[in-house]
């Protein structure tokens, strides 16, 4: 009866010590988890600006050549009209 009493207290030891050792880590864990989300709330935050900046240089981009095309249109409508000018005065005299 004495050797159980004996083991059980053993046991309640490694018991009790290996609960110990369990808070402990789950208290590492739990900070450990921490800093992983407020890295990826980071990481997500850096995505987030860079697809921003990707989509405002192809809305420059996409600007600059719309502007480009208008500004071309323009001119040439402006040259033919000239010509078009130049060619009346020319049957007219």
């Amino acid at each position: 009866m004495f050797q159980r009493h004996e083991s059980l207290t053993r046991l309640r030891r490694e018991y009790a010590a290996e609960s110990e050792e369990l808070q402990t880590l789950l208290a590492e864990l739990a900070e450990v988890e921490g800093e992983k989300d407020a890295l990826e709330g980071e990481n997500r935050l850096v995505e987030e600006k860079k697809r921003r900046e990707e989509l405002d240089k192809i809305r420059r981009i996409v600007a600059a050549k719309t502007i480009q095309r208008i500004w071309r249109a323009y001119k040439t409508r402006m040259l033919l009209k000239s010509k078009k000018r130049r060619r009346k005065r020319t049957k007219h005299n």
